[in-house]
């Protein structure tokens, strides 16, 4: 006990400093990179923070106003923040959140190590010494550097999946469920998504091993192992239907038919192959798996199979389950089948982790009775292993990356001859493991050393954007009482205001308000298949969402300097209100319109009841094109940038400025676009964001004065062939038809009494025949309304995306809005029954041993 007690401290104190080491190689410690970037900085850290002030704050953790006009948050927390580490973000321990989560990284790490440790020395009576390493390997894989650096919340699934496996040798062996069921709670409640991966390779491991080992138990015996199987699964899903139930009403009720859609796979057998090699690593949105967990494990992954004293049975086991796995890195119907049937796009081949396990499983296995180990073996799987890589170098990417082939070759050599010696020493082999410990601390770490990939162009915490732009806006934000939202006009990051907390526009949810981001998408904004940025806002959307200050924060490059940072706020004079009155009823806002700028024309038409046009439409036909290096060509199905060559070029479209009105620019197509086609708007790294090769759909933004026009400029960066486009439009602002229609729509708004999250309670005037209250939140059969205190039918306005109440005529009327989560109840009743029936499973079988 002591010993192991000794041995799981030394494999989490080891892949801990390793981790440590790693990310201070990377520069995210102590360095020029940001830890918090990418995901974590636009999606998982906002999450997460905008949860712990909602604990914090009494405020629902249901819903917020903090992203998307206000969401339901059951699906974002679910997958992003629910681990019992994230209580860290609820204590003020006085330090960054770049410093925290490089805590919680080595952390993790470290107890992930911890965890394979406590499975290959239980399970697999793998000596205490080879266990420390390979927790080690398996701690520190390509995809636990290469994923979670961005999204610590997977990281919960390698602490897991260990403690499943052990869990399910455990039922196997004599019958005991208890740990499964709190390991299988646990990972359903934390990480439902990785959770379901796990649970899908648990199915797999206890399958193989019913029918490996069928004829060596009785029948009634077999029944009673399927019989706790099923219950241990059955109960775990009960105790976490707290977290799903309510997840999966939201989705069903949320399906996007839009969604990008999955590209097929690209990798082959050979390049799964290639990915288990020393300084191969994909990257981030690979179409190749990350699946590198030291050469060491891969040696002796290869020598299980040859290991005479290890029986067919777990050969058989092993290998068909590795088999499964590796096929569906190359099998799109199985790959499908490890995401839930999903389509993700980008963050491929989320279950590589699972791969590496099952590696440093068998190699664990291998180590048992290691003086079985033939040396023979050894030095033909070395020479096998260097020439496959060497051969996959050379044919099939078609090219001899020599120093990564000596590389390799030296660590194969190494390891072959330190367990050569391991094996001849027989005993005293202390010196010998210690030498093999270092050796895999010093792979690790030069594994990833400097790896470009890995690296986010964004500066560390010695230049805090956070800081400098929430002081900024608290200044400008602390005398304001009443409700506003917050554009961030030109920081990148998607989520700014749910870090921060401040009320935006922008939102990312793969499982989001289809018909709000299409009419969105039609009043301007910049939006994808998956989510609406803060770009695209004009004076009539401003209006109209209840954007009252934009926040001008600066997007760290790391070629800025301090003196480059700055933050301003404007203040918006004409904003209305959560919710104002509109003419007509709902059947009038199905807007069906060819572009943004009719549809914005229209829109303050119906609900106004005047003949308002705040947008005069320019066709391209009356622009001057300037074209240097790039063509602009029209067919059938819409326009083509073209680009003379692969050193790209620079299109100009002129609009004669005879007007102090502004001038707006409209680029819209369809379908997505393909990513990393390198065309920029107004060519400047600033403006990365309307970069039209990611996945951009619209794109509405004002063009820029040059003498007597207004330009706008399409650049294309180097190696930038062609560029399709559905339409590209212009149009000049009429700053007196918008005025005209914000007095009238500032008449009759509605006074806010009350706000909170998910909770609205206020008033309103009726004076006209105006009887529609619109409100600028999006639409949800979850919010339930009180007119003067008695319930009342919610309808949706503007094509399904917002929520309204139609009133019955003229007069004054009291408001209360609640939003009630669907699902929540059912979810809480289950659990409650599945921790009832874990105790009294428990405490049956504790009875039964007194």
């Amino acid at each position: 006990m002591k010993k192991n007690m000794i041995g799981e401290g030394a494999a989490f104190i080891v892949a801990s400093l390793c981790m440590y080491i790693t990310l201070v190689n990377l520069g995210y410690i102590g360095g020029d990179f940001s830890l918090i970037h990418g995901d974590a900085l636009n999606i998982y850290i906002p999450i997460i923070k905008n949860l712990c002030r909602d604990i914090v704050n009494g405020q629902s953790v249901y819903y917020t106003w903090n992203a998307g006009l206000g969401m339901n948050t059951v699906l974002n927390n679910a997958f992003s923040a629910y681990s019992i580490f994230n209580i860290l973000f609820l204590i003020p321990l006085g330090i960054s959140d770049t410093s925290l989560v490089a805590i919680l990284i080595v952390t993790k790490t470290g107890l992930a190590a911890g965890a394979f440790y406590w499975y290959a020395v239980k399970s697999h009576d793998c000596d205490f010494r080879f266990a420390v390493i390979f927790s080690l390997f398996y701690s520190t894989c390509a995809f636990q550097i290469s994923y979670n650096i961005t999204n610590i919340i997977w990281m919960d699934a390698l602490i897991i999946l260990p403690m499943v496996f052990y869990s399910l040798d455990r039922l196997l062996a004599d019958q005991r469920i208890c740990g499964l069921i709190i390991c299988y709670s646990y990972i359903f409640i934390t990480q439902f998504y990785m959770g379901y991966m796990i649970g899908m390779i648990g199915v797999l491991y206890f399958a193989c091993h019913v029918i490996i080992y069928r004829k060596e138990r009785q029948r009634t015996d077999n029944a009673k192992v399927i019989e706790n199987y099923i219950l241990s699964m059955a109960i775990a899903m009960l105790i976490s239907a707290l977290v799903w139930a309510p997840v999966a009403v939201y989705t069903m009720g949320h399906k996007v038919s839009d969604a990008t859609g999955f590209m097929g796979l690209k990798a082959h057998i050979p390049d799964i192959i290639d990915q288990l090699y020393f300084r191969q690593l994909a990257g981030f949105d690979a179409d190749i798996p990350n699946l590198y967990c030291g050469i060491l494990t891969l040696i002796l992954a290869v020598l299980f199979f040859l290991k005479k004293n290890i029986g067919k049975e777990e050969k058989i086991i092993y290998g068909a389950m590795l088999f499964c796995l590796l096929l569906s890195c190359v099998v799109d119907p199985l790959y499908m089948l490890w995401h839930g049937f999903d389509a993700p796009d980008g963050w491929t081949y989320r279950f590589s982790y699972i791969i590496s396990f099952m590696l440093c499983s068998m190699a664990a296995k291998a180590t048992r009775d290691s003086e079985r180990i033939k040396e023979r073996n050894i030095i033909i799987t070395a020479i096998a292993l260097t020439l496959l890589f060497g051969s996959i170098m050379y044919i099939w990417y078609g090219q001899a990356e020599w120093k990564v082939i000596i590389q390799n070759a030296v660590f194969i050599i190494t390891w072959s001859i330190l367990l050569i010696c391991y094996l001849r020493l027989k005993s005293d082999t202390n010196i010998i493991v210690g030498i093999m410990i270092l050796l895999a601390v010093a792979e690790c770490v030069l594994s990833y050393y400097d790896q470009p990939l890995l690296k986010c162009d964004m500066l560390s915490d010695e230049y805090d954007i956070w800081n400098l732009t929430t002081n900024e806006s608290n200044e400008a934000f602390k005398a304001d009482n009443g409700f506003y939202r917050v554009n961030y006009a030109t920081d990148y990051c998607i989520n700014s205001g749910l870090y921060q907390g401040y009320n935006t526009v922008a939102y990312f949810s793969s499982a989001e308000n289809e018909n709000l981001r299409k009419t969105l998408r039609d009043m301007g904004l910049y939006t994808t298949p998956r989510m609406v940025l803060g770009y695209g806002l004009t004076p009539v959307s401003k209006m109209l969402l209840g954007v009252k200050y934009d926040v001008h924060g600066a997007y760290l490059h790391q070629n800025m300097s301090e003196d480059d940072l700055y933050a301003g706020i404007e203040k918006n004079t004409t904003v209305l209100n959560l919710g104002y009155m509109i003419a007509g009823d709902d059947k009038d806002y199905d807007i069906s319109c060819e572009d943004v700028f009719s549809y914005n024309n229209i829109l303050l038409s119906l609900m106004t009841g005047d003949d308002i046009r705040v947008f005069e439409k320019i066709d391209v036909s009356q622009a001057e094109i300037c074209e240097r290096g790039l063509k602009f060509v029209e067919d059938e199905t819409g326009y083509y940038i073209l680009a003379d060559s692969e050193k790209g070029g620079k299109i100009s479209f002129d609009i004669p400025y005879n007007s102090e009105d502004d001038y707006y620019a409209y680029i819209y197509n369809r379908e997505s676009l393909k990513y990393g086609q390198g065309f920029l708007l107004d060519g400047g790294e600033e403006n990365n964001v309307g970069n039209l090769g990611e996945l951009s759909v619209s794109y509405l933004k004002p063009m820029i004065r040059n003498g007597d026009k207004m330009s706008l400029d399409i650049i294309a960066r180097d190696n930038t062939a062609v560029q399709h486009i559905d339409d590209i439009l212009f149009g000049v602002f009429n700053k007196e038809d918008f005025e005209k229609a914000y007095e009238q729509l500032k008449n009759e708004q509605l006074v806010i009494e009350d706000i909170k999250d998910g909770y609205i309670k206020g008033s309103v005037t009726v004076k006209d025949d105006r009887r529609l209250l619109i409100l600028s939140v999006p639409y949800d059969e979850s919010w339930k309304v009180k007119v003067d205190g008695k319930r009342h039918e919610t309808v949706s306005l503007i094509n399904g995306a917002f929520l309204g109440v139609e009133l019955p005529g003229k007069g004054d009327y009291k408001l209360e809005f609640e939003y009630k989560v669907r699902g929540i109840t059912a979810g809480v009743i289950m659990s409650l029954v599945g921790v009832c029936l874990a105790f009294v499973l428990i405490h049956k079988n504790n009875l039964k041993k007194n």
